[in-house]
């Protein structure tokens, strides 16, 4: 039985309906996504409804999910009844990625579940379904999404571009974060225009008297929702609408439709209550809820009233109300007892689904519920298992206001919070936090009370914080609680890298390093490295220098690359971050890469290789985006600018110093402003521009500029005493040796880079002797060592010394070439020539004609890997793989993976 309801109208929507109809032809040879949003009863349903329709005349394999609000706590809920219909094909995927999706779907699994990698399953899901038929997935109602499917949605949409995959997301204007930070192409949904409005309502009811056309399409406001349903009240009551203009139009069509649904028999709106406290309203499950609460069986032809007066559309396995308004409508009109009676017959249906059943026992809760709050908690666990730590916290949090005590109780608000601060919500630990107000508290739990009122201030943090943080790694490490506590220890010292903050903070932080026990060697090295980098610098170059990479798990291995690039171990950082990513990749721990992927390509700045480290930053910059790690996403920006800048893109490394710059969260971390400034300076001085650069480099030397960072200083020596050497600034290249000659804590790169810098400076007396120190200095260093050789050489040249400076000369050629550093390359050349040797022609540079991505494809397929196992370690499909290759074959004059082995051997 279906709705005799017709189609309604597509009025006015021609312009979106021709976007729909383009989405969708150029979904057949390619991925595209929209997200289509705007308010309530705007057309939205509407639209989509149309996409379907046209999708599926068009041979188009169609999978739809719609976000319902009682399944927005339930983790990949909205996922499993997208993929429902290409589940079976789950067989192929490889195994990591089909344990992931297990983890995810499976309620009870004990595998704890990755959301980016059960990302990739379902892009394998897709894409292999694409190959068979052109794939359309439709999201609706994505604002009632469940988070984890939210950000499946958003990973997939991202990655679709070689796979014949259109995806299409409707929203309310609440859209999610992670559907609004994937960056797709977006289009709001208006209200029609009054010649359209008019249009539509004439062609509803041709007969409607002026006075009624006017005053429906006052009230409906170009909302094609609200022209029919206010039209729809007019005929019921059988005079012009009557309810108050001044209400919103949601408001007004509520009322309309709770008065609709108050003219249906008793048994009728008793069933339309169960059906509107249940969003997958399965056929069967309803009648036998709503039979329990009548006292005897039901049929479906007790829907049959509400479908006659367009409330609900039916079949014999399902039922959906015409719009979520109508739901929300039957719901806030019933009382309260008639709710909870209602939830409690949901929860006896469905004692077999108990993660659903436990919701609509909470429901149906009067009070507190100690036995209700022990199985809340528990759903809470399982939801951190699969992937959503909003939900678990969002979950645990209302466990405890079902839990009797106030120490109980305060716990668990408290345990609540602490997720939520993990993750990065402050706004939810906020929430959380105002509930324990007034609760009396265990005495330890005051003290973490303390501790996260202090730690979740939105603004950036002052002495109080650090204090209070400092104090709860005491708490930690006074209890045993070694892991909790180090990490409590990182996060202080994450948190005091960009800040500035009084000498005695910076002693506890380094006093607690050194109170965490000999398993914590990684922990305490790290947090020195952040909150001591220049005077505990040395320190932590030894200990790095003494690591076994491979005896280091990847979690902490990922952060010494970050730790290598503070001291100015820029070659040790490379190795660790390579290794780290490595592993990283191979276990699938997406959300982990970022410090990894950000310590590697700022080393890589000073290291050399720029096309490898470019394609890290780049990769940085996209990870970081996509795991909301706002301070990551900036510095991963600020490098990739950088290493533009270096390779010879002056006007796209502004650009992308500005973009970080918009980037950086007011207040919070100042300090990476020097970065940014960095990137500025070492793009302008690669584009022969060196007092633009100097003007850079001079504000992050200055240490009275408010966001000065001393160990981003120190790494620019080398390339501020060079801005000013070419810029004929002999105090200025004084000036730069002066400020380091003495400091504290110099690192073997600082001291190289001053000796690179002393020959600058040098007079053709001694310029020979500072040589060949400076050479002795950079023994551990080729980039500098090459500079020197560059500088000297044409030094030499200058001095007409030709024999001497092409010895110097060709062998910083030689190294810039080796070290992948093409523009160096190119200036040692062009000193050659003038120093009277035609260098040759250089060898054609893989890196400059392949973007970064494309040559670490193209390494990947090198070293054996397969276009699926490439797809995996990179987080794309092996389509998008594919599409590279086919690509990268031509650019290279070769034909296949046997030639690409052999161009790309070492």
């Amino acid at each position: 039985m279906t709705s005799p309801r017709p189609e309604p109208m597509l009025v006015g929507r021609d312009e979106e309906l021709a976007l729909i109809d383009g989405l969708l032809a150029r979904g057949r040879d390619r991925g595209e996504a929209l997200l289509l949003h705007g308010d309530a009863g705007i057309g939205k349903s509407a639209i989509a409804g149309a996409a379907i329709r046209r999708a599926r005349d068009g041979g188009a394999t169609v999978l739809t999910t719609t976000g319902a609000p009682s399944e927005a706590d339930l983790p990949y809920a909205c996922l499993h009844q997208l993929i429902g219909p290409v589940l079976d094909d789950a067989d192929a995927l490889p195994d990591p990625q089909r344990a992931a999706l297990d983890a995810a779907l499976d309620g009870g699994a004990e595998r704890r579940a990755d959301p980016y990698r059960t990302g990739l399953a379902v892009l394998g899901l897709l894409g292999d379904a694409a190959e068979r038929a052109p794939v359309v997935v439709v999201a609706e109602d994505a604002h009632w999404v469940d988070p984890p499917t939210s950000e499946v949605l958003a990973f997939v949409a991202r990655r679709i571009e070689a796979d014949a995959i259109t995806m299409l997301i409707t929203s309310r204007d609440g859209i999610p974060r992670s559907i609004r930070g994937a960056g797709l192409p977006t289009r709001r949904l208006d209200p029609l225009s009054a010649d359209a409005a008019d249009a539509l309502l004439r062609a509803l009811d041709p007969q409607l008297s002026p006075t009624a056309r006017k005053r429906v399409l006052e009230q409906a406001e170009g909302n094609p929702l609200g022209l029919v349903e206010l039209l729809t009240e007019a005929m019921r009551v059988g005079s012009d609408p009557a309810l108050p203009a001044w209400l919103p139009l949601t408001t007004r069509l509520e009322r309309a439709f709770a008065a609709r649904v108050g003219d249906l028999p008793a048994e009728t709106r008793t069933t339309l209550l169960v059906a509107a406290l249940t969003d997958r309203a399965d056929v069967t499950e309803l009648l036998e809820a709503a039979a329990a609460l009548v006292g005897h069986p039901l049929t479906l032809d007790v829907l049959t009233p509400a479908a006659a007066a367009g409330l609900v559309e039916i079949d014999e396995a399902r039922v959906r109300f015409a719009h979520p308004l109508m739901r929300s409508a039957i719901d806030q009109g019933a009382s309260d007892g008639a709710r909870r009676a209602a939830h409690t017959a949901l929860a006896q249906v469905l004692a077999a689904d108990p993660d659903r059943a436990v919701w609509h026992r909470v429901a149906a809760a009067a009070g507190t519920d100690d036995a209700l709050a022990d199985e809340l908690a528990a759903v809470a666990h399982r939801a951190g298992r699969r992937g959503s730590a909003v939900t678990a916290a969002r979950t645990l949090g209302r466990a405890a206001q079902l839990t009797g005590g106030d120490e109980a109780r305060g716990a668990r608000l408290l345990d609540a919070a602490e997720l939520a601060l993990e993750i990065g919500r402050d706004d939810l630990v906020g929430s959380l936090l105002a509930d324990v107000t007034g609760l009396s508290l265990a005495a330890d739990d005051v003290h973490r009370s303390a501790w996260l009122h202090e730690t979740a201030r939105r603004e950036a943090p002052d002495p109080a914080w650090f204090s209070a943080y400092l104090d709860r790694v005491g708490q930690l490490l006074a209890t045993g609680d070694v892991p909790r506590a180090s990490q409590a220890l990182l996060t202080v010292a994450f948190r005091r890298w960009w800040a500035s903050v009084p000498r005695e903070v910076d002693d506890r932080i380094i006093a607690a390093a050194h109170a965490l026990p000999e398993p914590a060697d990684v922990v305490r090295i790290v947090v020195l490295s952040l909150a001591a980098p220049t005077t505990r610098g040395p320190e932590v170059a030894r200990a790095i220098d003494r690591l076994e990479p491979d005896a280091v798990p990847a979690e902490l291995l990922r952060l010494l690359a970050v730790s290598g690039a503070l001291v100015g171990s820029f070659e040790r950082a490379v190795v660790l971050g390579d290794r780290a990513i490595e592993r990283l990749r191979a276990r699938g721990r997406y959300g982990l890469l970022a410090p990894a992927l950000v310590g590697r390509a700022w080393a890589g700045v000073f290291a050399g290789n720029w096309s490898a480290s470019l394609a890290a930053a780049e990769d940085a910059a996209r990870v970081s985006r996509e795991t909301d790690q706002v301070l990551w996403a900036v510095s991963g920006i600020a490098v990739t600018g950088a290493l533009t800048g270096l390779r010879g893109d002056l006007p796209s490394a502004l650009a992308l110093a500005d973009e970080a710059e918009a980037t950086l969260p007011a207040g919070a971390a100042d300090g990476m402003r020097a970065l940014i400034e960095l990137a500025r300076g070492l793009a302008q001085l690669a584009a022969g521009a060196p007092l633009a650069a100097q003007v850079h480099f001079d504000l992050i030397l200055d240490a009275d500029t408010p966001w000065h960072a001393a160990f981003i200083a120190r790494w620019c020596v080398a390339d501020a005493a060079d801005a000013a050497a070419l810029a004929g600034d002999a105090a200025g290249v004084a000036a730069v040796i002066a400020q380091f000659a003495d400091a504290a804590g110099r690192s073997a790169h600082l001291d190289a880079s001053l000796a690179y810098a002393r020959v600058l400076a040098a007079g053709d007396d001694d310029i020979d002797v500072l040589a060949a120190d400076a050479l002795a200095a950079c023994a551990g260093h080729p980039v500098l060592r090459a500079r020197v050789q560059l500088a000297h050489g044409a030094a030499l040249r200058r001095r007409r010394h030709a024999a001497s400076a092409r010895g110097e000369l060709r062998a910083a050629r030689d190294a810039f070439e080796a070290l992948g550093m093409g523009p160096l390359a190119q200036r040692a050349r062009e000193e050659l020539r003038a120093a009277g040797e035609a260098s040759r022609a250089p060898v054609a540079d893989i890196a400059d004609v392949l973007s970064p991505q494309e040559l670490q494809i193209a390494e990947m397929a090198a070293g054996g890997m397969s276009n699926r196992e490439i797809g995996s370690a990179l987080y794309l499909s092996h389509r998008t793989i594919g599409s590279h290759l086919y690509r990268i074959f031509p650019k290279l004059g070769i034909a296949s993976r046997a030639e690409l082995r052999t161009l790309l051997a070492p």
